[in-house]
């Protein structure tokens, strides 16, 4: 009895390692093959419904008709991502080097120091493949990124407008947004990104200050000066409905026109 319960458990255990260890595999136009750790491929809604369709199974490979550098570009990031994502599950990264939120969401400043570190030094085209490829798999946070290097070696000199022109020669009209969001930030000083529900993660709760006389005590919270980029995470601040008074000045909040994120 207690050596079948044994080999039981041995299988179970084995069977468990597999699903963690599972890979995705991505087939560029070329044939040739990039493997990316599963848990990092299901930040993919592309992957992620595969993997609902068929729970259990293993998962098919993916052929995209993208040159060998876009795909190779993505599989380095998001392997970079799994290494970081084990880091944190196992508490050996700071609270300010966190890469997942509470509600599994990346952290936008911490993704874009692993996406600098493949992208920074490559050319306009391969940002423009990677982006696309992105797009192709549904990957916003990676999509959103991109769009921030492609801004940063596109300097925006001249209006919006004019860049336009050049978006759509490569990138269909919905990703415009991403562009003009860090064409905005770029306009505007911001060298980083970080709304309400990142800063939440990274530098816990914002403080509550009570306010006002004994007799009529009204709560308030103050994020001036926080360089805080978006209202996205509002409902992540605890007590939200008994705030007051918000305080946002001199920060580099975008409205929804900008915002992708921007919450309704």
């Amino acid at each position: 009895m207690k050596k079948k319960l044994l080999l039981s458990l041995i299988v179970n255990f084995s069977g468990f390692l597999i699903a963690v260890e599972q890979n995705v595999t991505l087939v560029s136009k070329t044939g040739h093959e990039f493997t990316i750790p599963k848990k990092a491929a299901l930040f993919s809604q592309v992957i992620k419904n595969m993997v609902g369709k068929s729970p259990g199974k293993k998962i098919e490979k993916i052929w995209l008709a993208y040159d060998d550098q876009a795909l190779q570009n993505i599989t380095s990031i998001l392997s970079d991502l799994d290494l970081q994502l084990q880091k944190q599950l196992y508490e050996r990264l700071k609270k300010k080097e966190l890469i997942q939120r509470d509600d599994g969401e990346l952290i936008a400043k911490n993704l874009q120091g692993l996406v600098n570190t493949v992208l920074m030094r490559q050319g306009k085209t391969a940002v423009i493949h990677f982006i696309n490829a992105c797009n192709t798999l549904e990957i916003p946070s990676l999509i959103n990124a991109g769009a921030k290097i492609y801004i940063e070696k596109n300097p925006p000199t001249r209006p919006w407008k004019n860049l336009i022109w050049l978006l759509k020669e490569d990138f269909p009209q919905e990703l415009f947004i991403y562009f003009k969001k860090h064409f905005m930030l770029r306009k505007a000083g911001a060298k980083e990104e970080l709304s309400i529900a990142d800063y939440i993660a990274l530098y816990g709760q914002p403080k509550v200050i009570m306010i006002g006389s004994t007799k009529k005590i009204s709560l308030e919270i103050n994020l001036n000066n926080k360089k805080i980029t978006s209202l996205f995470g509002l409902d992540q601040i605890k007590n939200a409905e008994k705030i007051k008074s918000l305080k946002l000045s001199s920060n580099f909040i975008l409205g929804n026109k900008n915002d992708p994120e921007f919450p309704e």
